[in-house]
């Protein structure tokens, strides 16, 4: 292992100036998506009387699920279809994958921020996923396994937006946002610990694999488990309040 930390055997730096390139320009992008969102007052057709805080949540939520449901196609695909193996240098398709999470997280980092509803878990979140994916473009290695972290820990993504929105727009006791609420805990689980280990195991033993980046899946995945136990006590008091609602002879509408 080289004594610096950014390897250079790998190294493409015509391809890395281009990837930095885009990267900025999708950066811009989605920054221009959530103001054209902003100045139509999008928020209006599903809130009609909601906070500002709640407002602001909207619409950033709306960039948010189109990023995740386009990560989640993308590397699913790159999942399910390619066949790859460690050490393997990042292919076209990797990259543009890569260039368009690294650049959403770069963005929803900075109107987070801006919009004032950045919190210490997205502090901690958002720079190692934009440094995870930064460094296998410098190197222009490892890409693989960025597809499949990524696929991993997208794929609760939608009903994790559907569940919020629901709660935004006054829809908290419908069937519809308890079925989405499940559902995304359900498949939070099954991305971040089914399948997030193995994936977590095979980057560790990968001898070509960064240490660092190597670290930064070992981080993410810490606060992926203390999202899990938060979860886990979420589900058992939504099982708690489903049992007394039955008791109680309550039923719920769809929406």
């Amino acid at each position: 292992m080289p004594t610096y930390i950014l390897r250079k055997e790998f190294h493409d730096e015509k391809a890395f100036m281009e990837d930095i390139k885009w990267c900025c320009i999708c950066t811009a992008i989605w920054s221009s998506l959530y103001l054209v969102i902003k100045l139509t007052k999008f928020h209006r057709i599903l809130i009609k009387d909601g906070s500002m805080e709640q407002v602001k949540d909207l619409e950033n939520r709306v960039v948010s699920s189109l990023h995740g449901l386009g990560a989640l196609l993308l590397s699913g695909y790159h999942c399910m279809f390619v066949r790859t193996t460690c050490g393997e240098l990042n292919s076209v398709y990797q990259r543009n994958v890569m260039i368009f999470s690294v650049s959403y997280f770069a963005y929803d980092l900075i109107a987070m921020a801006f919009e004032g509803i950045l919190d210490a878990a997205m502090i901690i979140h958002h720079p190692l996923c934009v440094f995870g994916f930064v460094l296998p473009l410098y190197e222009n290695i490892s890409g693989n396994y960025a597809m499949m972290a990524l696929f991993s820990s997208e794929i609760s993504n939608p009903p994790m937006h559907m569940r919020h929105i629901m709660r935004l727009t006054g829809r908290r006791y419908t069937k519809a946002y308890e079925l989405s609420e499940i559902t995304f805990i359900l498949l939070y689980f099954f991305g971040r610990i089914v399948i997030a280990f193995p994936i977590a195991y095979s980057n560790l033993v990968c001898p070509v694999n960064h240490m660092i980046f190597k670290l930064t899946c070992v981080g993410l995945m810490t606060q992926s488990m203390y999202f899990a136990l938060q979860m886990l006590q979420v589900l058992q008091r939504r099982y708690k309040e489903i049992l007394h609602r039955k008791q109680l002879g309550i039923r719920l509408n769809w929406f």
